[in-house]
């Protein structure tokens, strides 16, 4: 990222100094905005971690507890679901199945709706999209900003263990992204349907696109379904 904006800048600075200046200050609001400001939220969010050992019911208790209070200020989740914790709130195994029946119906359909949204940014993205490098930049900002969405959407984060295998998905999903674009699709077609599409040249450069599109979409899919599967294991 550094290197390209690093290079645009230096093709701006033959137009005008200033104008160089005022693409590094622009770049790095949206490095801010598209990347350090997802990353801060995804971290300093609270995580909710009930260690299955634990023998005092108590502390147990207050783990839920807190937990539920977070839920309670949660913007995502219906009125009846506050209410419902608020009335189990002081009844550890009620509040359990309570904090359950949350997660598992406005937290999870929300989340669904998220990584379906954002899969189609991506396959929109990487379709149109005819460069590795701005593929790769795509993939790794908008998989931040759906995993930053399912952090705000279910109030938590996952544990650092699974902070780190998270964020080695989305490197290997934007180093794969990269490389997709390089990909001749038709090699791996059937030899009629591969020559036709050779002796089309714009056809096969649509197709490729589109090929593209939808492996990027799917692995983005696939990290979201990660980073819900990573918070129900910790939750």
């Amino acid at each position: 990222l550094l290197s390209n904006i690093l290079d645009v800048g230096a093709k701006l600075r033959d137009i005008h100094e200033y104008l160089e200046y005022a693409f590094y200050g622009l770049s790095a609001l949206l490095v801010y905005f598209l990347v350090i400001n997802p990353l801060r939220v995804i971290v300093f969010s609270p995580t909710f971690t009930v260690d299955a050992m634990l023998s005092d019911d108590n502390k147990r208790h207050k783990i839920y507890r807190d937990a539920a209070k977070v839920l309670i200020s949660n913007e995502n989740i219906t009125d009846e679901e506050k209410e419902l914790l608020k009335s189990k709130i002081h009844n550890s195994k009620e509040l359990k199945a309570a904090l359950q029946t949350v997660f598992n119906q406005s937290i999870r359909a929300n989340i669904n709706e998220a990584i379906v949204k954002n899969s189609k940014s991506v396959l929109i993205t990487t379709a149109l999209s005819q460069n590795g490098n701005l593929d790769m930049l795509s993939v790794i900002i908008i998989n931040l900003k759906m995993i930053r969405e399912i952090v705000e959407l279910s109030g938590f984060r996952p544990s650092y263990p699974y902070l780190a295998k998270l964020s080695l998905n989305v490197l290997v999903t934007s180093l794969i992204a990269e490389g997709i674009e390089e990909i001749d699709f038709t090699e791996y077609m059937p030899t009629k349907l591969g020559e036709t599409l050779t002796d089309l040249p714009f056809v096969k450069t649509i197709s490729s696109s589109i090929i593209g599109g939808v492996s990027n979409s799917m692995l983005t899919c696939r990290v979201g379904v990660i980073t819900q599967m990573y918070l129900y294991n910790d939750n």
